[in-house]
């Protein structure tokens, strides 16, 4: 990066980002979904360490952000993508929606504890993310 460029952040609301820090996440950004053929779906914690073991890589773990039924509400769900040998993350579980992206936050604590409450809701009302290719790159909470 040109060091006279100014660094476009991922446009969140505020309340997105209270809701990641108050999961004790340290960043947030936007991660690509690049589905593999061998995964499945729902299954992303050993999608991502069979993965890492066959090409590897590491397991980030974190929460994805989707807006909830009631509309005013967003959830975060416990979720596992790789951060790639080269650096990048990916997002390797397929889902049912085909979609290209999550709005994904990487949790302090790497250390999964799945008898935790996986799913978290918090009131943000309007909030929303303007994804542009500048919010893969994210940014620290």
């Amino acid at each position: 990066m040109n060091h006279h460029q100014e660094l476009i952040l991922p446009k969140l609301h505020y309340k997105l980002i209270e809701f990641a820090r108050s999961l004790d996440c340290t960043w947030i950004g936007a991660v690509y979904v690049d589905a593999k053929p061998h995964c499945k779906i729902w299954d992303c914690h050993n999608n991502v360490l069979n993965y890492t073991t066959w090409y590897g890589g590491e397991r980030v773990l974190g929460y994805y952000f989707l807006q909830h039924a009631h509309m005013d509400h967003m959830i975060a769900i416990l979720h596992s993508v790789v951060k790639t040998t080269t650096g990048n993350l990916i997002d390797i579980t397929p889902f049912d929606d085909q979609r290209e992206y999550n709005i994904f936050a990487i949790c302090k604590n790497q250390t999964p504890d799945y008898t935790c409450q996986e799913i978290s809701s918090y009131k943000i009302g309007d909030a929303k993310m303007d994804v542009t290719d500048e919010s893969f790159t994210g940014f620290s909470l």
